[in-house]
């Protein structure tokens, strides 16, 4: 008898405990992962005129719009590539003042030298904005002209920097 008590309080035990046991559930909360990281505004020139840098070559001292050596309808004088994580605007100027007699120095995305930026003894170490919103990965293209007046020929090649500056857009 007390065998049957102990088995009908075991069951009686489980039958009232099951709700109990059936209703634990997992609490759950989410957090926040975050990861920071620095921009990256590199960028890389390529020049697909198979040179090394943009060359004028004109026939003699005295010279408007002439094209940079090898550049052709297709064929920019150099390309700026995208190689950061964040778009990037591009800003362009000489480092120095242009060579004496050279008047003209320009810069345009398409053949012609319409829509396009120009730099000038006035103006030539002022950045100017040249393209906004490069999308990472993206490369634009430029052809570039240049005009002269009696330029001297005091060193050979006449040579100076233009330098393209990124920034995040």
């Amino acid at each position: 008898m007390k065998k049957n008590l102990a088995i009908i309080a075991i069951a009686l035990v489980a039958i009232l405990a099951t709700p109990f046991i059936l209703s634990v559930s997992a609490d759950t909360s989410d957090i926040s992962i975050k990861w920071y990281i620095p921009s990256d505004i590199s960028i890389s020139i390529s020049y697909p005129t198979g040179l090394s840098d943009v060359q004028f070559k004109p026939a003699s001292k005295t010279f408007v719009g002439q094209d940079a050596e090898s550049q052709a309808d297709g064929t920019q004088a150099f390309n700026v590539t995208n190689t950061g994580n964040v778009n990037i605007d591009l800003a362009g100027n000489f480092t120095a003042d242009l060579p004496a007699g050279i008047t003209f120095f320009n810069l345009s995305t398409v053949f012609a030298t319409e829509n396009a930026w120009f730099w000038v003894p006035a103006n030539d170490t002022t950045p100017q904005t040249i393209k906004t919103a490069l999308t990472i990965g993206s490369q634009q293209g430029y052809y570039a002209w240049s005009s002269g007046t009696n330029v001297a020929n005091t060193s050979y090649p006449l040579t100076k920097s233009f330098r393209i500056t990124s920034s995040a857009s």
